[in-house]
């Protein structure tokens, strides 16, 4: 696991996916009973529960998670395809470094990789 993730609050989610190892490897935090019976009747996520902790309501599991990680950068992943949504903090914090990133992209990171592959730069007008 990464480590910059330091904890995952679990708001909503269909059950069927085999998500009990992301429970088992970094603190965990279900949003309402509800959702945590889901869980503990999935058959693909049996333990997802042993691993995870219940608390009742968004605002406070959030709230929970800032103490606990000590900082308010999020990553909210709603299963939306081709977009990533953040908290404010994080935010800025991927807008201050994207120049930095791009630059390292276009002039080594990608010319690296297309050699890698045989593709001559030329042939992109570079």
């Amino acid at each position: 696991m990464n480590p910059a993730i330091k904890m995952c609050v679990h708001n909503y989610a269909w059950t069927g996916y085999p998500s009990a190892f992301f429970a088992e490897q970094i603190p965990t935090v279900v949003v309402g009973q509800e959702q945590a019976e889901l869980f503990n009747r999935d058959p693909l996520n049996l333990n997802y529960m042993d691993y995870a902790t219940v608390i009742k309501s968004t605002e406070a599991a959030m709230n929970f998670a800032y103490r606990a990680t000590g900082t308010r950068k999020v990553i909210i992943f709603d299963g939306a395809m081709g977009g990533i949504n953040v908290s404010e903090p994080l935010a800025e914090l991927l807008t201050r470094k994207a120049p930095a990133v791009s630059e390292r992209v276009d002039n080594e990171l990608l010319p690296k990789w297309l050699r890698q592959r045989g593709v001559d730069m030329s042939v992109l007008g570079k």
